[in-house]
């Protein structure tokens, strides 16, 4: 039995969901911040004229009764960079959701009586200053930053998905996820004829999306219906879908207002559904990372994750090579590489890019006018490459002189590359 905790944190704009794995059973389990809800709002409330904070149900209830003061939607103030005051006192939204994070750790650590020994939070997208600022947090709660992971909804749906038996990664699967934030539509396949294998998965924010609020009358769950089924069957045209996962508080109870739909998503295909799915497959990547689970064999192509791979022509020791820099499938917000070379009758750096399952390249190419003229093979230069988003790449490029013969003259070139 692990005395450590492994932990799933899927986290949204208005819910949490926490899971954890379980040693004793083998198996995934949700985490109730109460005895019945698995949701916990994702809300933060200061219990009035006292230093002390509640989140989640308890947070709400209290600033329902006026003995507290509540803050929600913390992702969307941290990517803006906004605050909230209480009680005459300003608090960065950056620090609210460290309270946040914090008091979730300590409610989950108190429950099982252990320590965190790896963390993975998914979030819908990833944004710089989310992903940094929910990694601080979580290390200000006390855990070590290696321990700490942020991953998509898209990939923590693959994680999810790579766990269930291989007859269930045939053909297309696809996943709707209703919640009070809109509908999304996610789509996954295996490549299986190329080498290494690849897992791709892409989410689709869907215009059909409905407020939940409809589901509360008779003539409203008829119109879910309607609208639902209509996206089900415009998703669905020309392609063999073979399993459909269905997530999120809206779909939960499709069997009351849904027939129409269901007619059409279980017509002869496997039907899963599962409202702490994103929290689950967070478990998953956080075993793997931890080293307990097997690593997939598949690249995986998704929301933060590269889709191609890096590379540059050189010549080493009289023969051409090839050097990947940076591979396909590497997360886009930690993956960086540095390397260094001598330019040989060259005035330019060739930058291939090739998209994963394909050999093709696109080619690059970065002219080193500002460079000083030098003899040939008397310029070495230093190369750092780091992505600013899944399609953008920062090359910049250093003179790093020759040794004794020539100093570096300073010269730094910056590009943005494309993918």
């Amino acid at each position: 039995m692990s005395d450590k905790l492994i932990i799933g944190f899927d986290l949204c704009d208005t819910y949490t969901q926490i899971a954890i794995y379980d040693e004793d059973k083998k198996e995934v389990e949700n985490v109730k911040l109460t005895d019945d809800l698995e949701e916990i709002p994702t809300t933060i409330c200061k219990v009035r004229r006292r230093d002390e904070w509640k989140i989640g149900a308890a947070a709400c209830e209290m600033a329902l009764f006026g003995s507290g003061i509540a803050v929600d939607k913390l992702l969307r103030l941290v990517k803006k960079g906004g605050y909230s005051t209480l009680e005459g006192t300003t608090y960065q939204a950056s620090d609210l959701l460290e309270l946040y994070i914090r008091e979730a750790f300590e409610y989950v650590t108190a429950k099982y009586s252990k320590d965190i020994d790896k963390v993975v939070f998914t979030v819908k997208e990833l944004d710089c200053v989310l992903v940094n600022c929910i990694v601080e947090s979580a290390v200000k709660a006390g855990v070590d930053k290696d321990s700490v992971m942020v991953i998509s909804h898209t990939e923590s749906f693959l994680y999810y998905l790579l766990r269930q038996p291989a007859e269930n990664l045939a053909n297309y699967s696809v996943l709707f996820d209703l919640s009070s934030e809109g509908l999304s539509y996610y789509e996954c396949q295996i490549q299986r004829g190329v080498s290494p294998q690849i897992a791709q998965a892409k989410v689709t924010e869907l215009e059909e999306g409905f407020s939940l609020d409809i589901l509360e009358s008779e003539p409203g769950k008829k119109l879910a219906d309607n609208i639902f089924s209509a996206c089900v069957d415009r998703q669905f045209s020309g392609k063999i879908i073979s399993n459909v996962y269905m997530t999120g508080r809206g779909l939960l109870g499709i069997q009351e207002w849904g027939s129409k739909s269901l007619k059409t998503i279980c017509n002869r295909r496997r039907v899963f559904l599962d409202n702490a799915m994103f929290a689950k497959g967070a478990v998953w990547a956080a075993k793997m990372a931890e080293g307990s689970e097997p690593v997939v064999p598949y690249v995986m192509i998704c929301d933060g994750r590269i889709w191609a791979s890096v590379s540059i022509n050189m010549v080493v020791a009289g023969a051409p090579k090839t050097l990947t820099l940076i591979s396909a499938g590497q997360r886009w917000y930690d993956t960086k590489s540095h390397t260094e070379f001598i330019l040989d009758d060259a005035d330019s750096i060739d930058i291939n890019i090739t998209p994963a399952g394909v050999k093709k390249s696109t080619l690059k190419r970065i002219t080193l006018g500002e460079f000083p003229e030098r003899p040939n093979k008397t310029t070495r230069v230093g190369m750092d490459l780091e992505f600013t988003s899944e399609t953008e790449l920062l090359v910049t490029l250093k003179d790093m002189g020759f040794g004794e013969l020539f100093a570096s003259s300073g010269v730094v070139l910056r590009r943005e590359i494309s993918l």
